[in-house]
């Protein structure tokens, strides 16, 4: 079950990361 959290965290926090990180570093 915590595997499965932090799958899902990390897949938010990347999903979310992603846009802000592009407009940031584009």
């Amino acid at each position: 079950m915590a595997n499965a959290g932090v799958a899902i965290a990390k897949s938010i926090e990347e999903s979310y990361r992603k846009p802000k990180k592009r407009d940031v570093e584009d």
